[in-house]
């Protein structure tokens, strides 16, 4: 960087008081040109990833709490392990072949996101299709459900007519929820270079050494290529957590005002059904007729 006279007065990397918002990296590329470059491949995937979890995962909890009742629970104790082992693991060992046959997918952003939002789907698919089995499980023993049963309605009846209309919010907040938790596993994918949508080398003539560089410049992938700048330039690394942060609360922002609009619209039944059932009904009083 130059001054109006020519003179030097500072070197890449700059901090974001040099160049604001984010500061650049070691190149000199602005880091919030290219948080915003990858923006668009984050949000895309998490929530196409979000959206193919959700499907399957409620296709497979209405077979389960429908249909087939009798393994739904031999299903549970076999994918309890799901609930212990920490989601990274799961990604870490499935994302093994983008280290062993790396031929396969470098250069090929397409094909190695795709591979990489399979493996994100199916290590979620167990915990979430054993949840809307349960709750699947529970609704279908209310009373009008029971009753519904008794006088001849079909399964699909009941699915169309009942568990949709009473999943359909808790499916709106599962698919928040889930946005979130699927933001903060990328970061951790990021702190162990699992790159969304591949990387390629790139040699840098200048410090004589080689760098990895994301093709999409997904946040969790810069997270990834940067994270030994954390102690040099923190500013480097901490671009892309700060529009994770903010990505993860404004989801929680929108999950809190759809719980609080699901509280008013229950406490409004509650007392209209009060009000209702203490309103006194005056009848009219028998008149006498007197000749």
């Amino acid at each position: 960087m130059y001054d109006e006279k020519g003179e030097l007065v500072g070197k890449a990397p700059f901090s974001p008081i040099e160049k604001p918002p984010f500061g650049s990296d070691r190149s000199g590329v602005s880091l919030g040109e290219k948080v915003l470059d990858g923006a668009k491949y984050t949000l895309i995937i998490v929530f196409v990833t979000v959206t193919m979890q959700m499907v399957i995962s409620s296709i497979i909890g209405l077979i389960l709490a429908l249909f087939v009742p009798g393994l739904s629970a031999w299903i549970r104790k076999s994918f309890a392990v799901f609930y212990y082992i920490p989601p990274i693991i799961w990604v870490f060992v499935f994302s093994y072949p983008l280290f062993t046959n790396i031929e396969l997918f470098e250069g090929n952003m397409i094909k190695a996101v795709f591979y990489q939002m399979l493996v994100l789907v199916i290590v979620f698919l167990p915990m979430l299709s054993m949840y809307l089995c349960e709750e699947v499980r529970l609704f279908l023993k209310k009373d009008y459900i029971v009753s519904a049963k008794v006088l001849g309605a079909s399964k699909w009846h009941l699915i169309h007519k009942h568990v949709f209309p009473y999943m359909k919010r808790k499916l709106v907040l599962l698919f928040i929820q889930q946005s979130s938790q699927l933001m903060m596993l990328l970061v951790q994918m990021g702190f162990f270079s699992l790159i969304i949508g591949g990387r390629i080398e790139s040699y840098d003539s200048l410090t004589d050494t080689t760098k990895i560089i994301s093709l999409s410049n997904e946040w969790s992938g810069l997270i990834g290529i940067d994270r030994n700048e954390l102690w040099t330039a923190p500013w480097i690394i901490l671009a892309p957590v700060v529009m994770f942060t903010l990505s993860i609360f404004v989801l929680n922002m929108m999950r809190d005002g759809i719980d609080k609009q699901i509280i008013m619209e229950n406490n409004r039944g509650l007392q209209y059904k009060k009000t209702t059932s203490k309103t006194k009904v005056d009848l009219p009083k028998k008149q006498v007729f007197i000749k």
